[in-house]
């Protein structure tokens, strides 16, 4: 079989992207030992259809050279207002047979009618032309490329007289007037890549988006496909199967939220595992694939459980393996020094305190007091009030020396560099 720069599973792109160009810049020879599996010529068409869709894109990817081999590298500004990975998903390959389906189903419901199965199937035969009769399809095929269709929100289906009737909605939206709006959206919001084939396709304005992002995460681009399944088996209350990189076994969860890190922009979902009986958080960019199982009969129940622990949650860590039927907590209390002309500090320690209560108790001085499941998740938070912190204490005896001994070390660091000064 020849080589195709398109391909019908995206999840090559993203592995390849992932492997050669997000996780650690690899070279050719790392991806090969780590796919050995794989023939190199097939992880090559891999790698040259990326090189292409960027290349053809306007996208150059320079490389420099190591003693173990070339290693290329994606140039991407952070700073920039558009995702340059949503440009991998104009890579889906259609054969011929489904683009002229869709080209002639787009032709025949120009004339704004409603149609029925049968009206469609007809126009079909008459209008397609194939010297393989094995390219054509037949009625049901036809009814359920329709529903895909309708199931997408493309189309709409009705019921008249024990007849499915089919039309496509029209919509006079004049897009151009929410540009700005569909710029941010796609660069912020988890499904970002409808918004981008919006703009894309339907804004024809030439008018430069006057959005910039200073702390623009955009690695999780490539895990919209992973997004929409769990957003949908959300909406569902239905159960998944999550293939996931790290695990030997398929996992059977229910999923209930998915998370985003402000800090890391790393997306995870939180699940329920019956056969562990207990939550997880998954992270979306380890997952391979996720298949939407049964309808999860307690997904409500669940929910409500999470609920009652989630104000015990500092980061992903749910503690003690999720047990939420015995959970253990930590209490941490912290007097830190804010002088008035420092309200900056006071502001930071708002908004990043994750709901922990925040009393004046004295001139200058704040006590700031949560409750959490595992605060070793903490210690990176708590680092960065280093030097105000008046007073540190915690019921988790064991946590509360390990904060006395990281300041003793810093100390000590702080004065071995003083006197070799």
């Amino acid at each position: 079989m020849g080589y195709s720069e398109t391909t019908n599973n995206y999840n090559d792109i993203r592995t390849v992207l992932r492997d050669l160009y997000i996780d650690g810049y690899k070279t050719c020879r790392d991806f090969y030992n780590r796919y050995n599996a794989e023939s190199s010529k097939a992880t090559d068409n891999k790698k040259r259809r990326i090189f292409n869709i960027f290349n053809l894109l306007g996208e150059d990817i320079p490389h420099y050279s190591t003693e173990n081999g070339k290693v290329h590298y994606l140039p991407i500004d952070s700073r920039t207002n558009t995702n340059p990975l949503y440009k991998t998903f104009e890579t889906k390959k259609f054969n011929t047979q489904t683009l002229i389906f869709y080209f002639i189903i787009i032709q025949y419901f120009s004339d704004g009618k409603q149609h029925t199965l049968t009206e469609i199937a007809n126009y079909y035969s008459e209008n397609y032309d194939s010297a393989d009769p094995d390219d054509f399809i037949d009625p049901n095929t036809i009814r359920n490329r329709l529903n895909k269709l309708v199931k997408c929100g493309i189309m709409q289906k009705i019921q008249k007289k024990n007849k499915d009737i089919y039309y496509i909605p029209q919509y006079n939206t004049d897009w151009s007037k929410y540009g700005t709006l569909i710029s941010f959206f796609s660069e912020t919001a988890e499904l970002g890549i409808l918004g981008y084939f919006i703009k894309k396709d339907l804004i024809n304005s030439q008018k430069p988006d006057i959005l910039l992002f200073k702390h623009h995460f955009i690695v999780f681009a490539i895990d919209s496909e992973i997004t929409y399944t769990l957003l949908q088996a959300i909406n569902e209350k239905k159960q998944v199967i999550i293939t996931h990189s790290e695990e030997p076994e398929p996992i059977i969860c229910t999923p209930l939220k998915i998370f985003t890190s402000t800090r890391l922009g790393r997306q995870y979902s939180l699940v329920f595992s019956e056969k562990e009986n207990r939550f997880l958080f998954i992270r979306l960019d380890k997952i391979v694939q996720v298949k939407t199982g049964k309808t999860s009969e307690n997904f409500n129940k669940r929910l409500k459980e999470f609920n009652k622990i989630r104000p015990f949650i500092w980061g992903t860590s749910l503690g003690y393996h999720g047990n939420f039927q015995n959970p253990k907590t930590c209490t941490i209390t912290m007097t830190i020094q804010i002088e008035e002309t420092e309200p900056y500090v006071l502001d930071r320690l708002i908004r990043e305190g994750r709901n922990g209560t925040i009393k004046k108790t004295g001139a200058s001085k704040y006590t700031y007091q949560r409750t959490v499941f595992d605060p070793n998740e903490m210690i990176p938070w708590i680092r960065t009030f280093y030097g105000r912190i008046l007073s540190f204490d915690s019921d988790d005896t064991s946590f509360k020396e390990k904060i006395y001994d990281d300041v003793k070390i810093l100390y000590q660091n702080v004065l071995q560099n003083r006197q070799r000064s």
